[in-house]
């Protein structure tokens, strides 16, 4: 949550007049005037005197009081007694009495506490033009004032806040001092500038948001500057904005003008301003912010503390714009730290959702961030130094810069540090500085491997930090250091000594426990020739055999349908094991695209031919098992008495029987067999029966009873019952 803006606008106002006035003097003291008016007599608030000089602050929490006096003509006569009494304090007392000059009554001074001070201000006065300033307003001895008026006039104002100050005293009270001083402040503004713009924000505010319509109205080009100021309010400021390019002309920086575009649109300056919740305001706050945070030159505390301000306040877009949820979320890829004012603005923000926590680390190939040690502490220092080198991407010599600076910040060798303790964080620094060659991972594994050569306390480390970095087995140095290792150990033993469970499978991208288990299996690894390849795959075939026997076709399957293997699988070896993989039940589709892979055109040839060769030799054995089926059926049924067949029939049909025997066999036995080798029926009556019977049992329809009955073949002599076959 930002400040208030009367806060913020205090604070500025303090700055802008720091060794010149007591601002905080002034406020407390014209709010003891105020405080003192009788209740019938008071008709003008704090708040409202504030809105009217902006030199007057929000009230802080203090005792009671100016200094331990509590009343106005106390303070005029004792606040010497009690502080010391220096130009600034007069200074802000007379401006109080000059801001209530038509509130406080005479009953708040008692004899001269009030005369005597005027005295000695007026004569103080005739060289100073903040006393002078005020003296104008007090006094009301015509003379005095006229003089007074002419001295203020002819004055040769050299600082914006000499003339701001006599501005705001007199824009009310004199007319004509606008138009005769406008100018003048156009050009103190500009080309006449001397401070920062940051230090005269609250000029700019005043200008805004009294002057606004004066400024509008006014002729010439000697308005330029004030002109274009008034517009920051509503105006993204970019580089080819119109008013970027005369505040340019001006003598203001890019990072100045980026700032008073954003503070007049953020803080909602005068009655025309954007306001917070507009495009333009979240795209100039956008701009500012990725502009700022990715600069090399520092800027002074005013630009990143404006920064933080916005980045806090705007960490969710008012407005959705370029389809961005927040302001970290637009800076996330535009920005890259590079100095350590940056670096700590952002490491303020680093809990806000979409924070980039590439923005912490720290890059020491440069000095310049060797103060960040201090800035941080040494924990934080040595957590993101780690998340550096674990993150980064350096060369050799650059690590070795990196690490020398650490060693001399830090009095200790990194490389000492990672090997105290095993900790998962250093697994990549371990692998960096092992493939930039600074730790040599063949000679450690030697000195592991030889007894005695390594403290038993560190064996175990070592063996840790090895094992993950050859866990891919990428790169020759590493298949170096798992052949020393299975010099002594067995290739099962591995994942117990690396402390990594299904190490082999890992090494090649198996996904053990997934139906994608061999999907993105590649032994195909960096800079490996082809015998490390084999190597790898005897190691990788064994731990597959023994840790994942069911899939173990399914990986040589794999293995083989991918056409990247055949630079290291021998065509021969390929085509055998095609061979001997149809054996086993697996993936057509697979196994067709190996053969396409290992074997020539007449093999395939061949091979097809032999495929269909005994696909009709099983659809003909198929075929002779179903015809022995339904004969074995038939001979079963024809030894029956007409009852138990009739029963048979019925239990076969109905589907209640042990066997699935369908209605095709019964309607075969009956239109064949039954008439013209059974000869207990010899009335064709008995057949129709029969018919009738199956009809009536759903397994034919009438339909087909009638062509069964159509299709019986009777003997030419049984004349009775071809007589009865005609009939029907």
């Amino acid at each position: 949550m930002l400040p208030p803006l009367s806060f913020r606008k205090g604070k500025n106002m303090e700055r802008l007049y720091e060794g010149i006035l007591d601002l905080r003097l002034c406020s407390d003291y014209t709010r003891m005037i105020l405080n003192a008016v009788k209740a019938e007599n008071r008709n003008i608030t704090y708040k409202e005197l504030s809105l009217r000089y902006p030199f007057l602050l929000e009230k802080k929490q203090s005792s009671e009081g100016i200094y331990g006096l509590l009343y106005p003509g106390e303070v005029l006569e004792r606040y010497r007694d009690k502080t010391e009494d220096t130009f600034q304090k007069r200074r802000a007392l007379l401006l109080a009495l000059a801001i209530c000059r038509d509130v406080f009554e005479k009953e708040m001074f008692h004899g001269d506490q009030y005369a005597s001070f005027i005295i000695r201000c007026r004569k103080e006065a005739v060289k100073d033009l903040y006393l002078k300033s005020a003296l104008y307003i007090l006094t009301d001895n015509r003379n005095e004032k006229e003089t007074l008026h002419n001295e203020l006039f002819e004055y040769p104002y050299q600082k914006p806040e000499e003339l701001f100050y006599v501005l705001v005293l007199m824009k009310e009270e004199v007319p004509e001092a606008w138009e005769r001083w406008k100018n003048c402040l156009n050009d103190l503004l500009g080309v006449k500038r001397e401070k920062n713009a940051y230090m005269y924000v609250p000029i700019y505010e005043w200008i805004i948001r009294n002057c606004i319509e004066q400024i509008r109205t006014s002729r010439g080009r000697n308005m330029a500057l004030l002109k274009a100021i008034i517009k920051l309010p509503n105006t993204f400021a970019h580089e080819k904005n119109r008013v970027y390019e005369i505040l340019s002309q001006n003598g203001y920086k890019k990072e100045e003008i980026f700032y008073l575009n954003v503070w007049m649109l953020r803080y909602g300056i005068g009655s025309y301003s954007a306001g917070r919740s507009s495009i333009t305001t979240v795209r100039a706050v956008e701009k500012f912010c990725i502009w700022v945070c990715s600069q090399e030159e520092e800027y002074p505390d005013d630009v990143y503390r404006l920064c933080k301000e916005l980045i806090q306040d705007f960490k969710e877009y008012p407005v959705h714009i370029g389809g961005q949820e927040g302001i970290l979320e637009a800076m996330h890829c535009q920005v890259q730290v590079k100095n350590v004012k940056v670096y700590l603005l952002l490491y303020e923000l680093r809990n806000i959702r979409n924070f980039n926590w590439a923005w912490l680390h720290i890059d020491l190939r440069a000095a310049k961030y060797e103060p960040l040690l201090e800035k941080l502490g040494q924990k934080e220092f040595q957590h993101y130094v780690e998340k550096t080198l674990a993150g980064d991407n350096f060369t050799k010599e650059e690590l070795l810069i990196y690490l020398e600076r650490y060693r001399r910040l830090m009095g200790t060798d990194y490389r000492t540090v990672m090997f105290q303790k095993y900790d998962d964080k250093y697994n990549r620094i371990f692998q960096k500085l092992c493939d930039r060659h600074l730790l040599d991972p063949v000679r450690l594994t030697k000195s592991i491997l030889l007894e005695g050569a390594i403290r038993p306390d560190r064996k175990e480390i070592y063996e840790r930090y090895l094992g993950e970095y050859v866990r891919k087995a990428d790169s020759p140095q590493k298949m170096k250091v798992l052949s020393l290792f299975t010099e002594k150990y067995s290739a099962a033993e591995l994942k117990d000594i690396f402390q990594i469970p299904d190490f082999w499978i890992q090494t090649v991208d198996i996904r053990k426990g997934s139906w994608r288990k061999f999907e993105d299996m590649n032994f195909l690894k960096g800079k490996l020739n082809v015998g490390m390849i084999r190597q790898l795959f005897r190691w990788v075939e064994e731990a597959v055999f023994r840790e994942m026997t069911e899939s173990y076709v399914e990986f040589l399957l794999y293995l083989l349908k991918n056409k990247e293997n055949k630079i290291w699988i021998p065509q021969d070896v390929g085509r055998e094991m095609c061979k001997e993989l149809e054996k086993y039940e697996g993936d057509a589709s697979f196994m067709n695209y190996a053969r396409k892979l290992y074997f020539n055109q007449e093999e395939i040839d061949a091979y097809n031919r032999r495929v269909e060769e005994e696909r009709k030799s099983a659809a003909e054995k198929k075929k002779r098992e179903e015809q022995q089926k339904v004969q074995n059926t038939i001979a079963n049924l024809a030894c029956l008495d007409e009852a138990k067949f009739l029963g048979k029939i019925r239990w076969e049909i109905l589907g209640l029987g042990s066997s699935h025997n369908n209605a095709a066999v019964v309607k075969q036995f009956v239109q064949k067999h039954y008439i013209m080798e059974r000869h207990v029926l010899t009335a064709c009556s008995e057949y129709l029966t029969l018919i009738m019977k199956l009809r009536d049992l759903g397994t034919i329809n009438a339909k087909e009873a009638i062509e069964i009955i159509k299709n019986t073949e009777v003997e030419q002599n049984d004349s009775e019952n071809s007589a009865a076959f005609a009939n029907l």
